[in-house]
């Protein structure tokens, strides 16, 4: 599957249903979001070079967190992937996952700046 026929990396549709009228409110949550994700990217990253689990996990679930507000559901599931290997110190392949995370991730924010 290309690029260009991926399907859409959020589904807005609950949060909208949910806030209504209120795209300010949506609007911040954007952008709290562009605030915060680049800071858990790059935390995550330097606690798997470090290999410290505990950080892994931690950063991985407050990404979660993010990621679901905006039903990113692919992005969410890596993040939830990382987050269980941080959890049983399992390092092997989570370089690869991470960078796979970090690339649904730009997908999310690129699809948000569009909102």
């Amino acid at each position: 599957m290309s690029s260009n026929t991926l399907p859409p990396p959020v589904d807005l549709t609950d949060l909208i249903e949910d806030l209504g009228s209120q795209k300010s409110v949506i609007s911040s949550l954007i952008e709290q979001f562009n605030i915060d994700c680049p800071r858990y990217v790059r935390t995550l990253n330097e606690a798997i070079c470090q290999k410290d689990g505990a950080k892994i996990e931690k950063t991985a679930h407050s990404m979660k967190s993010l990621l679901g507000i905006f039903q990113a559901l692919q992005a969410y599931a890596l993040a939830e992937e990382v987050e269980q290997r941080g959890r049983e110190n399992k390092f092997e392949g989570i370089d690869a996952l991470a960078v796979e995370l970090n690339q649904e991730v730009e997908r999310v924010q690129t699809y948000l700046a569009r909102f």
